[in-house]
């Protein structure tokens, strides 16, 4: 779900720059 962490390395990073948006970028 979009509102949980896509992956672990998102969970860990801060939500201050949108962990979702910028997990995926990063991938």
């Amino acid at each position: 779900t979009p509102s949980r962490c896509l992956s672990e390395e998102a969970c860990n990073q801060p939500k201050i720059t949108g962990h979702i948006r910028q997990d995926a970028t990063k991938k």
